[in-house]
């Protein structure tokens, strides 16, 4: 459902169709580029599903019909940068095709696939996460995989915090925290 920000009237609702829920973790906002219009980009199951922002509608001009078939299902909403959207695998929680840890890269302009490469042996519960022109990847097991922010896929550095973690790390004044079940950790000055 989408409202108006001043009046809170209804400006248009979208029914979710096909096989698997959405994820409830929220959607993604793509601004558009001149050419295409701004989108919100969900997932659903195995599935990414781009509507367009102004009407609810989905956008024939993302993957098949506003579709894009994942093939592993991803229970979180993509992150986004710049013209890219970033997904993990929610493997093997969830039955599906596909090793655990293999980050995904799609056009936000096509949903075409950019890249799908192996950061860690374990699942990824948390969103990839943009900070500083780096992607942050946190697996379950606390493994912190950091990639290039960039159209082809470079690890920068992988860090081990030594604990289980299924949050996505937050940035704030130069530190980076991460919450694992136990503790809560600030790494930075």
């Amino acid at each position: 459902v989408a409202l108006d920000a001043d009046t809170g009237r209804e400006l248009w609702r979208h029914e979710v169709t096909g096989q698997g829920n959405p994820s409830q973790r929220g959607v993604a906002f793509w601004p558009g580029d001149g050419t295409n219009p701004p989108r919100i980009i969900y997932t659903q199951g195995a599935r990414m599903v781009a509507l367009v922002a102004s009407t609810g509608k989905m956008d024939p001009g993302f993957g098949k019909e506003g579709i894009v078939d994942l093939v592993v299902p991803y229970n979180s909403p993509p992150t986004v940068f710049k013209d890219k959207l970033l997904v993990g695998a929610n493997v093997p929680e969830q039955p599906a095709k596909g090793a655990a840890g293999n980050t995904r890269a799609y056009s936000a302009k096509t949903g075409e696939k950019l890249y799908m490469e192996r950061t860690h042996s374990q699942r990824h519960r948390a969103s990839p996460v943009y900070a500083d022109g780096k992607i942050y990847l946190t697996a379950r097991d606390g493994h912190v995989t950091v990639v290039k922010a960039s159209r082809t896929f470079e690890i920068v550095a992988n860090n081990e915090i030594g604990e289980a973690v299924s949050a996505s790390p937050a940035f704030s004044n130069g530190r980076i925290y991460l919450r694992s079940y136990d503790h809560l950790f600030a790494i930075g000055k």
